[in-house]
């Protein structure tokens, strides 16, 4: 094993999971900036809980988040797109050069069993959606896509809008020319498009970032009393916190009970279940913004998905995945109800299958957490 890692993940809880999941069998100890406290600890060590040895390997750092938190978007300091790309356009350069001399100086870090460290040093850099120029080499890119191309492609060409596009654009260039390899799925934001990859030389494709779970067969919720029948539907709510009433509203038109992950905001009142539930059998369907963490999982666990109909103060990203969605024939955007999505059900299930079929002939597994990690831990191999 490599001995220590540096993760730069984007906002959101599944930025940070995909790195960690990644990471657990390619470093040693990982250092993960930390975003959102107590909740993401909790997270962490839920996604961790079969294997607690990983307990002492990961450690969350409150400086790095600290320092890190204007390249986020988040609802309360970034609710538009517009201030996001303000906030990075202000930050970018500065927090480039100042993350250089925090690593150099040392970052204390708390372990997930509670022990402090300083890293002094770290052997590699994985990225997984930050605008930010790592200061540790080799960096590696695990993520939706080319940043950059998603900015360049924006579907939002308004003149105001354009001019905050090619901005990200031109960061994302820059950041981009660091990475010593890219990892991205095959299912990926532009999926859907035909334009030219502007780093293909650096890419490696991989099945979707995630493993599937295991068959789930519980028949009741978290409460221990609210049925899991068949046709209920998994809602998932972002970690950015947007657009939870679009997605409370478009899950109220459900005819099968509702659940959520237990992640979710507290004053969401829908019933909870543990995020094995994505393999319930008696969960039809997921509901979800069209962050391509929940797209991946459902593919993987062969669930249906509904996603959001994108909106002109969303990040590009989000409008390019849920054409991805449509396009790959996975599931359905929504807008008022979810009845277009569950009248098609046959449809999409068998299309996720020839998917997960073709994941299998191209990389000899559908799970794109164990292929990216094998294809990290060739490339030391071969490069030290």
């Amino acid at each position: 094993m490599i001995k220590s890692s540096l993760l730069l993940p984007a906002h959101g809880h599944a930025p940070y999971i995909l790195g960690v999941k990644i990471l657990r069998t390619v470093a040693s100890e990982i250092c993960i900036p930390d975003y959102y406290g107590e909740k993401q600890r909790n997270i962490l060590m839920d996604t961790l809980k079969d294997s607690p040895e990983d307990f002492d390997r990961v450690f969350l750092s409150k400086s790095l988040g600290e320092h890190l938190m204007p390249l986020l978007r988040d609802k309360r300091t970034t609710p538009d797109f517009k201030q996001y790309v303000s906030s990075i356009n202000e930050n970018f350069e500065t927090k480039s050069s100042q993350l250089k001399d925090i690593v150099s100086e040392g970052v204390e870090a708390v372990s997930l069993n509670g022990s402090v460290k300083t890293f002094s040093h770290f052997d590699f850099a994985i990225n997984t959606g930050l605008p930010v120029l790592s200061p540790v080499d080799p960096v590696f890119y695990v993520f939706v896509g080319e940043m950059s191309e998603i900015y360049r492609l924006s579907p939002y060409q308004s003149e105001e809008m354009l001019s905050d596009t090619c901005s990200l654009t031109d960061i994302w260039l820059q950041v981009e020319s660091t990475f010593n390899r890219m990892f991205i799925p095959r299912l990926h934001s532009l999926a859907y498009r035909e334009d030219q990859n502007n780093n293909v030389e650096k890419i490696t494709f991989t099945p979707p970032l995630d493993s599937p779970y295991p068959l789930d067969n519980a028949f009741v919720a978290l409460d221990e009393k609210t049925p899991i029948d068949y046709g209920s539907t998994l809602v998932i709510f972002s970690g950015t916190g947007m657009d939870k009433k679009r997605l409370l509203s478009l899950a109220a038109s459900a005819t099968g009970t509702c659940f959520t992950l237990p992640d979710a905001d507290k004053e969401i009142e829908i019933k909870r279940v543990l995020p094995s539930a994505w393999n319930n059998p008696n969960i039809t369907t997921v509901l979800a913004r069209s962050g391509l963490g929940s797209v991946w999982n459902a593919v993987l666990n062969k669930k249906p998905i509904g996603v959001l109909d994108a909106m002109p103060e969303d990040d590009p990203e989000i409008y390019h995945n849920s054409q991805m969605v449509e396009w790959a024939g996975i599931g359905k955007i929504l807008k008022n109800s979810v009845e277009p999505l569950v009248n098609d059900l046959p449809a999409y299930l068998s299309r996720i299958q020839e998917w997960c079929e073709s994941f299998e002939k191209e990389f000899g597994t559908v799970d794109g957490i164990k292929f990216t990690a094998n294809e990290i831990k060739k490339y030391f191999r071969e490069n030290v």
